[in-house]
């Protein structure tokens, strides 16, 4: 095979995990985090990039929650559905170097 040959196969290679590892972000972006805030005061939901979309307070929840500590659960609760996107994402991403990697051993075989 040419120097051409190769860099072309290689080019299309790269092409194709860019296309595979856009397509896995994309997917992984468009699932959202839900996560409840402790004791039933309600719940706080991010987009699978980590983006905070909205917080939902339950009024029945809040029987013994002062502002103080409600303000502290929310706010933990977002970093925790935060960390969750991240770690999503991070898994759609590995998945999608794997892929590559067994599509490159396939075609070098």
């Amino acid at each position: 095979m040419s120097i051409y040959n190769q860099l072309y196969a290689l080019t299309q290679e790269i092409e194709a995990n860019l296309h595979r590892t856009e397509a896995a972000a994309a997917a992984a972006a468009e699932v959202a985090i839900n996560r409840r805030i402790p004791g039933g005061a309600g719940a706080v939901t991010v987009s699978g990039r980590g983006t905070l979309v909205s917080v939902t307070i339950d009024p029945h929840g809040l029987t013994s929650t002062n502002g103080r500590a409600l303000g502290a659960q929310i706010a933990q609760t977002i970093r925790e559905a935060e960390v969750q996107a991240r770690a999503q994402m991070n898994q759609a991403l590995q998945n999608a170097s794997a892929a590559s990697d067994s599509a490159r051993r396939e075609t070098s075989d």
